[in-house]
């Protein structure tokens, strides 16, 4: 059954990477003190985010059981407060929020989509 999905699944588990790759290179701009430069990451990371939540929409029933809703809300909410702090002109909060919060949250999320989703790529 979920072998219609398995191109998806394949594509979800290729932006998981590429997402962490993205977080790294937010770290990396937030020790060169490059807020503006990190924040464009960190909303592409949102985007990403977004898509995938979407893209497991269709097949969540066929799933087995996850918290892939409470690890999304939990790592929308750390980003959502990146942004904001950003925003308010607060960025020395930014580094420790990201690290203390968004990239915890984030590979937690992450591993719990790989556990769910790789079984149905793998032949």
């Amino acid at each position: 059954m979920m072998d219609r999905y398995r191109e998806v699944i394949e594509r979800i588990l290729e932006l998981l990477d590429t997402m962490k790759e993205g977080l790294d290179y937010v770290q990396v701009q937030l020790t060169e003190l490059k807020y503006e430069e990190a924040l464009v990451v960190i909303k592409d990371i949102v985007d990403a985010l977004d898509s995938i939540y979407n893209s497991i929409q269709p097949m969540e029933s066929e799933l087995p059981e996850n918290n892939l809703a409470a690890f999304t809300t939990s790592i929308k909410y750390n980003m959502d407060n990146v942004i904001k702090s950003y925003e308010q002109g607060k960025e020395a909060y930014v580094s420790e929020q990201i690290e203390k919060g968004i990239v915890p949250s984030f590979l937690v999320w992450k591993k719990e989509i790989e556990r769910v989703l790789r079984p149905y790529v793998i032949s």
